[in-house]
Formats: C-alpha cells, sequence, structure tokens
C-alpha cells in the first residue's frame, strides 16, 4: 500500500547520500561498475537505484547512446537522484520491484529466475511514454 511506504525529506535524503554512501555504496557502486561488459551493453534497468551512486557510475562506464533507467520505490530518494544528476541520459522512474500490479512489457528479455523471486521487474523495462 502506498500509505505504508516510508517518506524522507530532502534533507534526510542528502544526509543518507553524503554520510552513509561512501561508507555503505561506493564501494559496491565502483565493483559493479567495473564489470559491466561496455561493448555489448545498451540497456540497463537498475532497481532501488537510491540517491543514485551507482547510476552515476553505471552512466559514466556505458555508451551515452545506451539507455539507462533508473528506479526507486521512494519519490524523495529518486527526486535527490535526479537532482545528483541532473543533464545526464537517464530515465526515472517511481517502481517497485515487489509491486507485482504492473504488466510485463513486451520489450524485456525472458530472465530465468525461481517463480515469484522478480515478480514485476519486467514492467520496468523501458521507459513509459
Amino acid at each position: 500500500m502506498e500509505s505504508d511506504r516510508i517518506a524522507f525529506s530532502e534533507t534526510i535524503t542528502r544526509k543518507f547520500d553524503r554520510y552513509l554512501g561512501p561508507l555503505l555504496f561506493e564501494p559496491y557502486a565502483l565493483d559493479l561498475a567495473a564489470r559491466i561488459d561496455t561493448l555489448h551493453t545498451h540497456n540497463i534497468l537498475e532497481l532501488a537505484c537510491g540517491t543514485g551512486r551507482v547510476t552515476r557510475h553505471l552512466r559514466e562506464v556505458i555508451d551515452q547512446d545506451a539507455t539507462l533507467i533508473a528506479t526507486d520505490s521512494n519519490p524523495d530518494m529518486l527526486a535527490e537522484a535526479r537532482i545528483q544528476l541532473a543533464g545526464e541520459n537517464i530515465s526515472w522512474e517511481v517502481a517497485d520491484a515487489q509491486d507485482d500490479e504492473d504488466e510485463a512489457r513486451d520489450d524485456c528479455p525472458e530472465v530465468d529466475d525461481p517463480p515469484g523471486q522478480v515478480p514485476s521487474a519486467k514492467g520496468s523495462c523501458s521507459p513509459h511514454n
């Protein structure tokens, strides 16, 4: 339910990124970006992008023409990411990978995953028009 989600104020999201980002997420972001096959990566869907720390590094390593869709279930975290990465070629969407309400889109590749593990991630494979 929408009312059950935690809302962060802009002040909290900035503090979250400033203090927790370098400690908890920067090493992961650098490692993940280093693993991307930049020659064969044309579309990336990032789930739970938070304040955009991983998103920033993904955008730096992939081709500027590649599609990067960053999603988060918290609009305030997503708003902070948009501010920090303004002007970058990134599509931003409020979405929850656990929310099974959206229909799966036809443009997504089939994923071999155990049933119920990622029930609606396929629903965010391309930006809404």
